[in-house]
């Protein structure tokens, strides 16, 4: 049986996830399949069918990564993954704030090795699809390993 908070928190995820998912599909049906009579001294027709079929792509594609990152994160929490690390982490040392920052530092590493594969379908798939890719592999790398020594 779940106590009143992990309900609490359950809820909130699921109608995060929900919320998300409906204002991207508001957003999506609200695209404008034609360049706006305003936009016609901005923008080429070209250009602006572009961006829209950018939008659609990357949306779908952010629904597919986040419904994943939900999926893991609740059958992590039911599978009593927190409790787990928690204990494996306990026989490591007896200092609480350290304890702390190893329990979060393997979750932000455990994320990180998770969203690894969308970042990389994100970057050379579909930018270099649309254009917007300049990034190299090596510059890739570079980028994730100072992201790894900022956080």
């Amino acid at each position: 049986m779940m106590n009143v908070y992990a309900i609490i928190i359950l809820v909130a995820l699921l109608v995060d996830y929900l919320l998300n998912l409906v204002a991207d599909t508001l957003n999506l049906r609200a695209a404008a399949g034609q360049l706006p009579e305003e936009f016609k001294d901005v923008y080429d027709a070209e250009t602006y069918r572009k961006s829209q079929e950018y939008l659609r792509t990357t949306t779908k594609f952010e629904w597919i990564e986040s419904t994943f990152g939900l999926a893991v994160l609740l059958g992590f929490w039911f599978a009593h993954g927190f409790n787990w690390l928690d204990r494996v982490v306990v026989g490591w040392t007896a200092d609480t704030v350290v304890r702390g920052l190893i329990y979060v530092g393997l979750l932000m590493a455990g994320r990180f090795v998770l969203a690894l594969p969308f970042d990389i379908y994100s970057t050379f798939v579909i930018e270099e699809r649309f254009g917007f890719n300049k990034t190299t592999p090596g510059t890739f790398v570079a980028d994730r390993i100072k992201g790894i020594a900022l956080a």
